[in-house]
């Protein structure tokens, strides 16, 4: 068996696999390939081709797991699109994958070793587990994929006082676009909000660039969905900077040194600083304490009804973040997303 939670290294070009011109082709190719050295069973019964690597793995294994490996097994030989009757390897049916290499180990992987923990994966490995779990149908897979993947973009879930370090470290930015097109294709639709936000927080030149990677096709978007970025990014600035960064000129009720914290905050409001953060999409920097150090010339009482009025605004924005993007609430994309398989 593989080391275990150890995945496949991605490369960096990601290819499309082509379908042979003839059984010779087919075979030359296949001899080409170099045999897993985990997933290569000696009492396997059928070889599946991937990219550069063959696997020699169980029929029952599969069709036990996958609805789409037990209605192709159940076929005769020939009748599906995947296992060719002249197709073998020595002598056992050799049924062509077109995935990727990584992809299929870790997938293989995860079906044999019931000691594979998901938990610590890598994002791209998780977008991989759910693009293939989802397209052989194997839901158990599948759901614990979005398990792992959903605290990452369901952002409805993350407490206050967690977001604001968590949206400036997380790994979630660095594959926003690989989220949004895996969860695209596997329709789990609960990804894509935050994934659409995460995109959003970086430099408008480095969004419009995630058109143009031709060699990374799976973290290229498409022009819909740019646009998309665009307009929800136009959007959460908008609010961030009428309901959050626009503060007002009111001090508290209980105040009793208004003019001094009206005109504090002015100055504030009209700082580089402030002026700055109200361009920025993402509106966690009044979570930070370093924040509000310019405002501590405030009186207590004003300043907390600043505070709590700008975590207000925070939440709402988290919680209307599907909408900037023009998607469902989070309570109808989660739904969604646990039926996708069942439709």
């Amino acid at each position: 068996m593989a080391e275990q939670n150890t995945p496949l290294k991605r490369h960096a070009c990601e290819t499309t696999d082509v379908e042979p011109s003839s059984k010779r082709t087919r075979l030359m190719e296949s001899e080409e390939k170099s045999q897993h050295p985990n997933l290569w069973f000696d009492d396997g019964s059928v070889v599946l081709s991937s990219e550069q690597t063959l696997f020699r793995v169980h029929r029952s294994v599969l069709s036990f797991n996958s609805t789409i490996f037990r209605d192709m097994f159940s076929l005769p030989p020939g009748e599906d699109a995947g296992e060719d009757p002249e197709d073998t390897w020595e002598g056992l049916p050799l049924v062509k994958m077109h995935d990727d290499d990584e992809d299929i180990a870790n997938f293989l992987t995860a079906l044999y070793d019931r000691t594979y923990s998901l938990s610590s994966l890598p994002i791209d490995v998780l977008a991989g587990l759910l693009r293939t779990s989802t397209k052989y149908e194997v839901a158990h897979l599948r759901t614990q994929a979005i398990k792992y993947l959903g605290p990452i973009y369901d952002l409805s879930y993350r407490s206050l006082t967690t977001l604001q370090p968590y949206t400036t470290k997380t790994h979630g930015v660095q594959f926003a676009t690989l989220i949004i097109n895996t969860a695209r294709e596997t329709k789990a639709e609960l990804l894509l909000p935050g994934a659409f936000f995460f995109l959003a927080m970086q430099d408008i030149d480095v969004i419009f660039e995630t058109v143009t990677k031709e060699e990374r096709p799976r973290y290229k978007i498409s022009m819909d969905d740019l646009k998309t970025c665009i307009n929800g990014r136009e959007q959460l600035i908008k609010f961030n900077r009428d309901n959050i960064y626009s503060f007002g000129d009111s001090p508290d009720q209980k105040c009793s040194t208004a003019p001094w914290c009206i005109s504090k905050m002015s100055e504030f409001v009209n700082s580089p600083v402030c002026k700055e953060h109200t361009v920025d999409p993402n509106a966690t920097a009044v979570l930070d304490p370093d924040f509000w150090t310019p405002l501590t010339p405030l009186c207590s009482k004003c300043l907390e009804t600043h505070r709590r009025s700008s975590r207000k605004g925070l939440r709402k924005v988290i919680n209307l973040l599907p909408l900037y993007f023009k998607f469902s609430d989070w309570a109808t994309l989660r739904k969604s997303t646990g039926q996708a398989l069942s439709t």
